[in-house]
């Protein structure tokens, strides 16, 4: 069984993409979960153990395409297809979002332009290698690069380039927030990019900090997570009033400084 067919909602994007002559991808986060949720070797695509599989976060599935050309317009003809909502992300970069319940699950739908001429330039211009899985709905081929299941494998979290995080400074929490979701360590060349590029962070909009940041809070990795945000300069730029509780020591029966208190309170 195939990956179209294990997945009704993949197939309809496939078949109106063929339909409308557009090449469209299916990259990132659902591909790498997909992996992921894989026991022993790499994965190929059309395991029959995910047939009817639910959302890997709970009551969210969430698939993210990459379009050879105009993803907007593709978009709204795929919410008028499946009776969705459609919501338009960025117009000048060409990215929207549809929105369509179904059995109690949130599917979204996001539908974004190649950020460079091919896939392959698409590819290397995202975040981390880990994210990089991508699946050409036209004949079913897996077209990822090697580093996306080498650094899988190896549970690592690593920039695809150098410059990751000045073309996107969200992506210095991301790669925190995927930590926390997965586990996987961050690799040691990016963090010390994390530490040289913190300072971007400040270009980043807060309700997209304030998602990443809710990703770490939800995982069962808070308290680990938090400290490795303030170690490397992060937390105290995204949440400035914690630097007034560094410090500040209590009475009575407390043996750590506030800081300290409220990390503890956090990891039990």
């Amino acid at each position: 069984m195939s990956i179209l067919t294990a997945f009704p909602q993949i197939e309809s994007v496939a078949d109106l993409a063929k339909g409308k002559k557009y090449r469209v991808f299916l990259v990132g986060g659902f591909l790498r979960d997909l992996k992921l949720s894989e026991n022993g070797p790499p994965m190929t695509f059309g395991n029959t153990r995910h047939e009817g599989i639910k959302a890997f976060g709970g009551d969210t599935l969430d698939f993210d395409f990459a379009v050879d050309h105009d993803a907007v317009p593709f978009a709204r003809l795929f919410a008028k297809k499946i009776k969705g909502a459609f919501v338009l992300l960025d117009d000048e970069h060409g990215s929207a979002r549809v929105v369509k319940s179904a059995n109690g699950i949130i599917h979204t739908y996001d539908f974004t332009d190649f950020r460079g001429g091919t896939i392959k330039k698409d590819l290397s211009l995202r975040d981390f290698t880990v994210n990089t899985y991508s699946l050409d709905l036209e004949n079913n081929k897996d077209v990822s690069p090697a580093s996306a299941m080498k650094d899988l494998k190896k549970k690592i979290i690593r920039m695809v380039s150098v410059r990751s995080f000045k073309d996107d400074p969200l992506r210095l929490m991301r790669a925190f927030s995927l930590s926390a979701v997965t586990g996987f360590k961050i690799e040691t060349k990016t963090a010390a990019r994390i530490k040289g590029d913190v300072h971007l962070i400040n270009d980043a909009a807060m309700e997209r900090i304030r998602e990443e940041l809710f990703k770490v809070l939800q995982s069962s990795r808070a308290y680990k997570i938090l400290l490795e945000l303030h170690h490397i300069g992060l937390l105290e730029r995204v949440i400035p009033q914690i630097a007034v509780m560094f410090g500040v020591n209590q009475g009575g029966y407390h043996h750590l400084d506030v800081w300290k208190h409220s990390l503890e309170v956090l990891r039990c």
